[in-house]
């Protein structure tokens, strides 16, 4: 189970320093997310959903995870697929540089898909190879982001956290109170539930609040203090190498390994 706690252990930072460190992480997602933006070609996208089970296998991600993850962005990304095939009747075209390839809707649809699919895999890797997304937001903080995103993010992450934890005790709480009796489909069972989410909702904003007052009566600043996190040389070895390999990619418009789209 990974750590939600706000602060990291010393002893995980240490056993990640032995391996890739977290910002050369976030670098290679920017470069590997900034390629796949880049890609016309089904061949192309196939290169990059390689380069993308590389690094899986270079982070020690469990891909099962990420995987299950990944199932939760489907309707969204489904969506936006099928908002691109609707919105276009006739043949597209795809130019990068001199190259330039023309899709029918149904298979723009199916590019735009795969695509968006890959950058959700792309970010998950990266979180998934963390021992708690609190490091994710360090590593953006050492690589410059600026503060009021990194805070923002932070709070984020821990009011998701706040509500998940809520959430489970009202559940609990109910099946104590109801003997386990599963709720219905009847009036009474939505009204239930509507009490129960704004519940939920009203006690994070209370934790909010009493969360802020405890941060300013011990002298935040806005700033969080946390290890400096350094560039491993595996970290970046590992991010140059990969940096050539996504030129090369972009490059290799003119190689045709599949006849789709054509």
């Amino acid at each position: 189970m990974k750590d939600h706690s706000l602060n990291t252990p010393w002893s995980n930072h240490e056993r990640i320093s032995l391996g890739i460190d977290v910002k050369s992480k976030l670098l290679l997602m920017v470069i590997l997310s900034s390629t796949i933006l880049f890609m016309i070609t089904f061949e192309q996208l196939i290169a990059c959903y390689f380069l993308a089970i590389f690094l899986g296998i270079i982070y020690q991600t469990n891909f099962r995870s990420v995987l299950a993850k990944s199932l939760i962005s489907l309707p969204l990304v489904f969506s936006l697929s099928l908002l691109a095939l609707v919105s276009r009747t006739r043949s597209t075209t795809l130019t990068f540089g001199d190259f330039s390839v023309a899709y029918s809707p149904m298979e723009l649809a199916f590019f735009y898909f795969l695509r968006s699919e890959l950058l959700v895999i792309n970010a998950l890797e990266v979180i998934e190879s963390e021992e708690s997304f609190f490091d994710i937001i360090y590593g953006l903080s050492a690589l410059g982001l600026p503060r009021f995103f990194v805070n923002v993010l932070l709070f984020m992450y821990r009011t998701t956290l706040d509500l998940q934890l809520e959430a489970l005790r009202m559940i609990d709480s109910r099946n104590v109170r109801s003997h386990g009796q599963k709720l219905g489909t009847s009036l009474f069972s939505y009204r239930v539930i509507g009490y129960m989410v704004g519940a939920v909702f009203l006690r994070s904003l209370q934790h909010s609040r009493q969360r802020k007052d405890a941060l300013i009566s011990r002298g935040y600043t806005g700033q969080f203090h946390v290890r400096n996190i350094r560039f491993t040389a595996r970290g970046a070895t590992i991010l140059w190498l990969f940096t050539i390999l996504s030129l090369l990619v972009l490059m290799s418009a003119s190689i045709h390994m599949l006849s789709i789209g054509r």
